[in-house]
């Protein structure tokens, strides 16, 4: 009987079924790859047209500050330096169940809190700081200029000096300074700019001017004291330069309702006279124009600051008498030629004007409580100021007096500081304050706490009179502190930052608007993205009673 042949299972079979499962493996792991590459493009394009939406919804917020801010001096004015309610959360892109709300807001740092761990929703006045291109613009002595360079943490006699060289426009150095001939032994050597600077950070080839100096310890630059900032271990945070000075500090010479204002130095005094009598009467037209021809005689002082404007000095503005001679000649033939009276006679209000205006004034308040010997009608006559330094008088007439008159015929004033926003610090640096002063000043609070303003502080504060109205200085230093200071201020910064709700995601610009023209200009555009958020995103977005 024949046995059965063993049956044998192939080999080749078991090896393609491995292969078939090698290959199912292999195209699964592949299906996989490229399914999990296209999940993460995905959410890459996503998150890449997140940020271009919270660009623009931070761009957004610069138009809308633009805006805000070219309302300054109308009836639409308000309050920029806190308000929530118009600058924070600010919904552009309405939300719904596919997509995120998106708003930005407005932020800043609140500068009383010494802990600088608190925000505000507001715009920063850059006249709050020292504004360094006014500094070396001639007006100031040498010695004034480095003052206020002084007055900033960690500045030395040697850099404040090779600031001002900096950006001077001549090659001659100061005391302690450095022109383009020191600059020239370096590797690779360079000039100074000898001009004015367009942003802060130029200073940073001035020779002894550091990152670390200009900035401090704010590393992503949103003014508040981060975790990894605190490099000295004290619990604050080291702003650095960049809290005091300024490159942009300036503020409108024009009304409140953009109108030119009287420019009380005018060379043309018949439309002086003419102007002032219109504006209120002719007792004050004639008490002005022969304050500008015979000058104050209750005055003692030789002479008064110019100011930062460059306004000049003393009652004949530090003229020589060749100068003041030269000057009335001038004047003279201006006002003849303009009436059409060559060799003639111009008279108002009985004052023969043919030979012009030898006095400046350097400040409103110069014309406060003076008293004028003139010539009136061939005969002496004494004049007294219509306006007094009575507290009372003064809060009555003070704001009028400052919108109508001009000291200069620019239509907008350079470096003066805002006493109520500066730092106590930056204050000291203002020809003729004293630390007392000064100190009254930053305690005499026009914003609360956590930044809020004061409504009712912020009224009787609208102008630098209230130094005199409530005592905190007499009428001659308020003569001689007026050129410097303001209460106003018509560049702004304003950090923007643009976000989703329920989102990390975040766009964050800073700006530099000006308010001094029409229409207002964005004079500067950083993005801060790079730098992070900034700021707590989560906890305006947790946490709405902060609208």
């Amino acid at each position: 009987m024949r046995r059965p042949r063993p049956i044998t299972v192939s080999k080749r079979i078991g090896s393609a079924l491995l292969s078939v499962l090698i290959v199912i493996v292999m195209l699964s792991l592949a299906a996989y790859t490229y399914t999990d590459s296209m999940i993460t493009e995905y959410e890459a394009s996503q998150r890449m047209a997140r940020m271009t939406e919270a660009r623009q919804l931070a761009d957004s917020g610069v138009d809308y500050v633009a805006q805000l801010v070219a309302q300054r001096g109308t009836e639409s004015e308000q309050n920029l330096y806190h308000n929530p309610e118009l600058l924070h959360m600010i919904p552009v892109i309405p939300g719904d169940a596919t997509r995120p709300t998106g708003y930005f807001s407005v932020v800043s740092p609140v500068e009383s809190d010494e802990s600088t761990g608190s925000v505000r929703f507001g715009l920063r006045n850059e006249s709050a700081r020292i504004n360094v291109n006014a500094l070396a613009n001639g007006a100031l002595t040498e010695d004034e200029a480095r003052a206020f360079l002084m007055v900033v943490p960690n500045m030395t006699d040697v850099v404040a000096d090779a600031i001002l060289d900096w950006i001077d426009a001549d090659d001659t150095p100061r005391a302690y300074g450095a022109e383009s001939s020191y600059y020239a032994q370096f590797s690779p050597p360079y000039a100074c700019k000898n001009q004015a600077l367009i942003s802060l950070e130029e200073l940073l080839a001035v020779d002894g001017v550091t990152l670390e100096l200009l900035f401090g310890e704010d590393r992503n630059r949103n003014g508040l004291l981060d975790p990894n900032e605190d490099a000295n271990g004290d619990g604050r945070l080291d702003l650095g330069w960049s809290e005091y000075l300024t490159v942009l500090g300036r503020e409108s010479n024009l009304r409140a309702d953009g109108g030119a204002k009287i420019n009380l130095n005018s060379n043309d005094l018949s439309a002086l006279y003419d102007d002032i009598a219109a504006e209120f009467d002719e007792e004050a037209a004639k008490f002005v124009v022969a304050y500008r021809i015979y000058g104050d005689s209750s005055r003692d002082d030789a002479e008064t600051p110019g100011g930062i404007a460059g306004t000049g000095s003393g009652n004949s503005g530090g003229m020589t008498p060749e100068e003041e001679e030269l000057m009335r000649a001038i004047t003279r033939g201006l006002t003849q030629a303009m009436l059409g009276n060559p060799g003639g006679n111009v008279t108002r209000g009985g004052m023969d004007l043919k030979d012009g205006g030898a006095n400046r004034i350097n400040s409103i308040y110069d014309l406060v409580d003076a008293q004028v010997e003139a010539t009136i009608d061939g005969n002496p006559e004494t004049l007294n100021s219509p306006w007094t330094s009575d507290p009372a008088d003064v809060q009555t007439y003070i704001a009028l007096l400052l919108d109508t008159f001009g000291t200069t015929g620019n239509t907008w004033i350079e470096g003066r500081i805002d006493i109520n926003q500066a730092r106590y610090e930056t204050l000291l640096g203002v020809p003729g304050m004293t630390e007392e002063i000064a100190l009254s000043i930053v305690e005499s609070k026009t914003i609360g706490t956590y930044g809020e303003p004061l409504p009712s502080v912020l009224e009787t504060h609208a102008t630098n009179g209230w130094l005199l109205i409530e005592g905190i200085v007499d009428l001659a230093t308020m003569r001689q502190l007026d050129p410097f200071i303001t209460t106003r201020g018509d560049v702004f910064q304003a950090q923007i930052v643009g976000y989703f709700d329920k989102s990390a995601i975040a766009s964050r610009v800073n700006v530099f608007v000006d308010a001094t023209q029409k229409p207002v200009r964005i004079l500067s555009y950083s993005d801060y993205t790079e730098l992070g958020a900034g700021y707590p995103l989560r906890i305006w977005q947790d946490e709405q009673n902060l609208r």
